[in-house]
This record gives C-alpha cells, sequence and structure tokens, in this order.
C-alpha cells in the first residue's frame, strides 16, 4: 500500500520588465483601456524575469519579488544547453564562481553572479535561460510538540482497511519505498517510533535543498509507514527544482527502490498534460521494470480555468465568460469576497496547446483594484511566442502582496493564431470562473503513474471539493 499525502505545485513563474508603470484595463466603468506594453527583451536569451532583474536597480531584490531564490548573492537559473555540450557548460560555470551546479540532460542549474547572466545571454553553448521550476511552499504550520508526533496513527489507515491486510501478514516486508518531497524537518526524532530504524532509513538531499527544511516530507513518510511498517527500507529524497526531482528518480532507481510516492507535482507550464513530457517519460522509464509510482493529482480543483480564446469584442483581451475579461481569484465560487493579505505569494500561470513551437503570443497580467477604483495592472508576463527554440507556450507571474486588497488577472493576445486552447490556473486561491474538468497536474497525467484524489478520511469515497479532477488534456494540450 502506499498513501499519498497533501500536494503541492511546481510553478516556473516568469515576469516581464514594465518601464511604462501601471495600465488600467477596460472593465464596466473604466475606460482607459490599453494593450500591455511588451517590453523589448533586452537580453533575448534570457527569459523576461531575468531580463526584469538586470534591468532593476537592486538586481537581488528584484529577484526575491519575482520568485527567484537567491543566495550568497547569485540568482538560480537554469540554462538550456546545446546538445550534448552540458559537460562543457558545466565547467564553465564552475569557473565563473557559480554554486550549487547540477544537470539533468541537457539542463544545467546553478546560482550564478549576476554577471554572469550576461555572458550567458551571448554563451555560444546556450540555447535559453530561465528561471527553475519551483515548488510553491504551503504555509509553515506551527510547531508541534513531539509528544504529539510520536504515536499518532494515520487516518488513512482505517479509511483504506489497511489494519485488515496488516492482520493477514501483509505489511509491505521485503518493499523498498522511496517518498520525493520538500524536506523532512525533525525526522531523525522519529526514528524507530513514527518511522523505521535508523538502519532502514536513507536520506539524499539533492540541488541546493535543505534536508531539514520543511515538515511535509516527515509528515509523508508517517502515513506510508504507517500503512507498510514492514518495509525493508525507507528512502527519503529532499528535492526544490524540477532537474532535482528528475535527479532523485534516478537516485531511487539506482537504490533498487520498489516504490515511490511523490505528494507533488507541477500545476500548469509543466508540460502538455496529455501524458507526454520529459517527467512522464522518466516515470514510464522507472515502472517499466515492475515498479510502482504514486502521485497525487493535485488541489486545483478551485483554481483552475480553461477554455477556448474568445473575444466577441475584438479588443484582443479574452473573455472567461461572456462580457468578462478579468478573472478575479479573489471572489470564491460561493460568491465570498476574499482579500490578498500582505506577503501573499500569488502565482498565476498560463499555458497553452503549442507545445511543438508556441506560435500564439499570449500575455498573462495581474491586476489590483478597491471598492473605490478600477483595476490597475501590477505587472505582466511578457515572453515571447514565436516558434523559436526554447520558447515555451507558458507565462507566468509570482507576485509578493505589499497591500491586502483584491487581485486578479486578465489574458491579452499580442500576436499569431486565437485558435488555441487555454489553461489558467492561481496557486491556492478559488478563482470566480473555475473550470473543475482538467485540473489533474502533471505528472499525475501520466498513464504509468497511479495518480491519487483528495478524499475526505472520515467518507473515504468523498472527493474533497479542492481535488484535481480529470481527464488529462489531448495531443499536444488541446481541451478535446
Amino acid at each position: 500500500c502506499v498513501c499519498v499525502s497533501v500536494f503541492l505545485f511546481f510553478a516556473s513563474p516568469v515576469d516581464a520588465i514594465d518601464e511604462s508603470g501601471p495600465r488600467s484595463l477596460d472593465l464596466p466603468g473604466n475606460t482607459a483601456k490599453s494593450r500591455p506594453g511588451k517590453a523589448s527583451l533586452i537580453y533575448p536569451t534570457l527569459d523576461s524575469g531575468l531580463n526584469q532583474i538586470l534591468a532593476g536597480d537592486d538586481p537581488l531584490e528584484t529577484a526575491e519579488r519575482l520568485g527567484f531564490r537567491v543566495r550568497d548573492g547569485r540568482v538560480q537559473i537554469v540554462a538550456e544547453a546545446v546538445e550534448e555540450s552540458e559537460g562543457e557548460l558545466i565547467s564553465w560555470l564552475a569557473s565563473r564562481d557559480a554554486k550549487f551546479i547540477s544537470s539533468y540532460e541537457n539542463l544545467v542549474q546553478a546560482f550564478v553572479p549576476l554577471d554572469v547572466l550576461y555572458q550567458l545571454e551571448r554563451h555560444h553553448l546556450v540555447r535559453f535561460v530561465r528561471k527553475p521550476q519551483y515548488l510553491v511552499r504551503p504555509p509553515v504550520p506551527e510547531p508541534v510538540e513531539k509528544s504529539k508526533l510520536v504515536g499518532y496513527t494515520s487516518q488513512g489507515v482505517a479509511a483504506m482497511n489497511a489494519d485488515a491486510w496488516h492482520n493477514n501478514g501483509y505489511t509491505g516486508q521485503g518493499v523498498k519505498v522511496g517518498i520525493i518531497d520538500l524536506g523532512y524537518q525533525g525526522y531523525s526524532s522519529l526514528l524507530g517510533s513514527e518511522l523505521p530504524d535508523a538502519s532502514k532509513v536513507f536520506t539524499e538531499a539533492f540541488g541546493d535543498t535543505d534536508f531539514e527544511r520543511d515538515l511535509h516530507g516527515s509528515a509523508c513518510a508517517e502515513i506510508v509507514y504507517d500503512v507498510a511498517p514492514g518495509i525493508s527500507g525507507m528512502y527519503l529524497a529532499a528535492v526544490t527544482t524540477g532537474i532535482d526531482t528528475a535527479n532523485a528518480f534516478d537516485w531511487l532507481h539506482q537504490q533498487g527502490v520498489d516504490v515511490v510516492s511523490m505528494s507533488m507535482g507541477w500545476g500548469l507550464g509543466g508540460g502538455p498534460a496529455d501524458g507526454n513530457g520529459p517527467m512522464s517519460e522518466l516515470i514510464d522509464v522507472f515502472v517499466s521494470g515492475g515498479r510502482v509510482v504514486a502521485v497525487s493529482a493535485g488541489n486545483s480543483g478551485e483554481s483552475h480555468w480553461q477554455g477556448g480564446w474568445s473575444d466577441p469584442d475584438g479588443d484582443s483581451w479574452l473573455e472567461f465568460t461572456s462580457g468578462v475579461e478579468l478573472n478575479s481569484i479573489t471572489n470564491l465560487a460561493r460568491s465570498e469576497n476574499l482579500t490578498i493579505p500582505v506577503d501573499y505569494e500569488i502565482t498565476a500561470t498560463l499555458a497553452w496547446n503549442q507545445w511543438n513551437s508556441p506560435t500564439t503570443d499570449l500575455e498573462l497580467c495581474l491586476y489590483t483594484w478597491d471598492d473605490e477604483t478600477d483595476p490597475t495592472q501590477l505587472v505582466c508576463s511578457e515572453d515571447e511566442q514565436s516558434g523559436q527554440e526554447g520558447q515555451y507556450p507558458r507565462e507566468s507571474i509570482t507576485h509578493t502582496v505589499t497591500e491586502e486588497g483584491y487581485y486578479g488577472v486578465a489574458v491579452y493576445h499580442y500576436g499569431g493564431s486565437t485558435n488555441v486552447d487555454i489553461e489558467l490556473e492561481i496557486n491556492d486561491v478559488p478563482v470566480r470562473y473555475v473550470v473543475q474538468s482538467g485540473s489533474v497536474s502533471v505528472p499525475a497525467d501520466t498513464a504509468s503513474a497511479i495518480s491519487v484524489a483528495a478524499l475526505d478520511a472520515g467518507s473515504p469515497y468523498a472527493l474533497e471539493y479542492y481535488s484535481s479532477r480529470g481527464p488529462t488534456n489531448g495531443p499536444g494540450g488541446s481541451l478535446t
């Protein structure tokens, strides 16, 4: 048995240079409409977030505001290397004082000094440089006394009727279980009680991940051990990015792990969600030898919208529903107003079905307003989609709230065909025009993985309202 608990999102937020100041969107009562002023990317090999970092007065502060990881004066990036040149690129980065360098296939991840960003833009081995795909961490819970952790049995044991299996001799004996998660805070105090003996627990941190930075992985490990107390080994992999996760799968494969529990994934932008893509291929290879991977389906049931491009008034702004171009992320589906608090990090991601060669250019903009004023544009994600190598059909914004208020997003068609299928997702905030169908995450779309929904432990066949739903997308991310 394996249990997958709370789902967390990978995102790859990208903001753009915006030198023109706040702009207004045409909504009822607001006539000062203007299209997003697509900023010229001074460094076209760098994503628009990195362009904004280099254009800012305080580059490191800008990087942190846009959701990049910053460490010792360096910014974390992923460089897509020219085929079979990643080794040479790694050596070059090391010679320029880059830190925590890792790679997977032709993707190289590192913390680089700011001056190296300029050099990467012109480097002959580099196709494109972008922000890594990060986990969006949940709110950190209040510290819990050890006495409240030890001796607690997961609600899932009774819900899954695991006791009956245990009583008949099925406890996971002879099985190695791997867990991929954010971190395993306090795990050492649980060894021999809530977790197996130390001799049966093996750990590895990938990239620059602090192995004990988060409680989430420890909770997942406890659940697995409650369900399968007879396992021969537990392998805990701590990750931060997509490249870390790929390397974690390789490590678990090398250790002979039989079952992997992965209570996280990517939201939109991690791939077409049609069962294909790099992570799906990795899982396919892993399970081909008879292994099992269980992945959470997602918690985006209330945070997702999808549909075709609709612009009946011809102004290039997408209408989410008749006459509405701004998708409020602060009005719950049950019509209760919700203000976003200070310091909350909003991550909004847009994706569409042109994963092979994106030629439709869409922009995603974030707005705020109050009861007295019309929506005011805060920032737009304005990456270019023109069919060039290294481009993705996605736009994403990360914004840390500085003033409590109402927030929403809008989508602008900058160029190319409007015959596209679109998906929008906001992290952990119910959207007003919710479409639950198709909210399943990547890599839960992988056919060879077991995708696990969120169920009420007290009524184990009742789907939680926030749980992601299928179906997976059609070929290339289409909504067929």
